[in-house]
């Protein structure tokens, strides 16, 4: 996956957002963990020292022990995370095990620029999928029904590679990684702003 990651151009990211991770004493929750840590520790996907938040209202006591002994930074409130959302100009890695479709609409609306995209990596559930696979997709989740086919998947057999060991199937089951490029973003796409999913 790294080797993937580091494929997409634009050097190594300044951040990694991880949203979504769950409980990381689970077995899934600490496959992604190590999986997260691994990506970190590469130069090719993250510069040294890169700043990681990992943002999750399930995080309980002992997550953000764990988080914090890791140097992980949690946000205290999460509308603090939610601002953690945008790429502010700097490259970024959305790490995003598992997450609610609103979740990848919400992160695409904080970025809905075709520059602030191209800053962007998703390692997540196929995008496409929430659209492909006889899911029914909120309403309000315009900016995923927009950009899902826009997104390049950037290593399509690595998610099969996965699948095919029961010990990773639910840690990393229809999770790639993914990017944008300003080829595949017309200018025009962004005239309009859909606004953020709800969250119920």
């Amino acid at each position: 996956m790294a080797t993937a990651l580091a494929g997409a151009g634009n050097g190594p990211c300044e951040r990694i957002v991880c949203l979504g991770l769950g409980h990381v004493w689970t077995k899934a929750g600490t496959r992604q963990l190590a999986l997260l840590e691994t990506l970190r520790a590469d130069a090719t996907v993250a510069k040294p020292g890169a700043l990681v938040i990992a943002a999750d209202p399930a995080f309980d006591e002992r997550d953000k022990a764990v988080l914090a002994a890791l140097r992980i930074d949690v946000p205290p409130t999460m509308e603090l995370a939610d601002k953690a959302h945008a790429t502010n100009g700097q490259r970024t890695l959305y790490f995003m095990p598992h997450c609610p479709a609103v979740l990848y609409n919400n992160v695409l609306w904080a970025n809905w620029s075709q520059k602030a995209l191209c800053d962007a990596l998703i390692v997540g559930n196929r995008l496409v999928s929430y659209l492909d696979d006889g899911r029914e997709l909120p309403e309000d989740c315009e900016c995923l029904r927009k950009l899902a086919h826009r997104a390049r998947v950037l290593a399509p057999q690595l998610g099969k590679a996965l699948e095919v060991n029961s010990l990773f199937e639910l840690a990393f089951c229809d999770m790639l990684p993914h990017a944008f490029f300003s080829e595949d973003l017309d200018l025009k796409l962004f005239d309009d702003i859909p606004a953020p999913a709800r969250f119920d």
